[in-house]
């Protein structure tokens, strides 16, 4: 079963979200948060929010491209039931974009990384 082309499009444009804003952006502020200030009792709160964050993106990520490949291969009985599984991952994942940037950037500024 096909996936039409502008819920297609939505998707790939949320998992490039996904992948330039929130995994990349969290891990890259972990590392300095990390490199500056080291991995202690003051820093652990922060790192593992910022860790928290990156991999629920990544989970969220796997599981939109999952069930693509679901959709794709399955017949169209089947994917019915994916494509409303993806619908829910797609409208769950870009109600958790906003909280989840905010919250690296709140982490970035307390501790003034870059």
């Amino acid at each position: 079963m096909k996936i039409h082309e502008p819920i297609l499009r939505d998707i790939l444009d949320l998992q490039a979200i996904l992948l330039n804003e929130i995994i990349d952006e969290a891990a890259a502020a972990e590392r300095n948060l990390a490199d500056a200030f080291g991995e202690t009792t003051r820093t652990e709160g922060d790192l593992n929010a910022l860790v928290s964050i990156r991999e629920e993106a990544q989970d969220s990520y796997r599981r939109m491209s999952s069930l693509m490949s679901n959709i794709a291969s399955s017949p169209a009985r089947t994917a019915v039931d994916s494509m409303r599984l993806l619908r829910q991952a797609y409208l769950r994942t870009g109600e958790r974009i906003a909280p989840a940037i905010r919250s690296i950037q709140e982490v970035k500024i307390a501790w003034q990384l870059p």
